[in-house]
């Protein structure tokens, strides 16, 4: 689908030539923040179990996990707890825990 291949586009190749590269730099000005990013997956989720979304997603927020305020965080984890939505993505504990060490900085661990 578009947002899973829009996502993946994403990511940036060394190979790519030099057009492609002005386009990736413009394409990062207009995009979904990570907290947005989750919200994108919550509400995916609710239309249809959409796995290949999900990795791009997913991939997206863990090489971005730094960026995730408190409440996404906390949404985060909501849906990692699931198996529909981002409950699917193939590295979901290793997002987890690149969600959870950029909040150990902010946060104090009382629950």
């Amino acid at each position: 689908g578009f947002w899973a291949e829009s996502l993946k586009d994403a990511m940036a190749d060394d190979s790519d030539d030099e057009v492609t590269k002005r386009r990736r730099e413009m394409e990062q000005k207009g995009r979904l923040s990570a907290d947005h990013l989750v919200q994108l997956a919550k509400i995916a989720a609710l239309v249809a179990s959409n796995r290949e979304l999900m990795e791009a997603i997913g991939a997206q927020l863990l090489a971005r996990a730094a960026e995730l305020t408190e409440a996404g965080r906390k949404a985060l984890e909501v849906q990692l707890a699931v198996e529909s939505g981002l409950g699917q993505f193939s590295r979901r504990d290793k997002l987890r825990k690149a969600a959870s060490r950029g909040s150990s900085s902010s946060q104090s661990r009382s629950a």
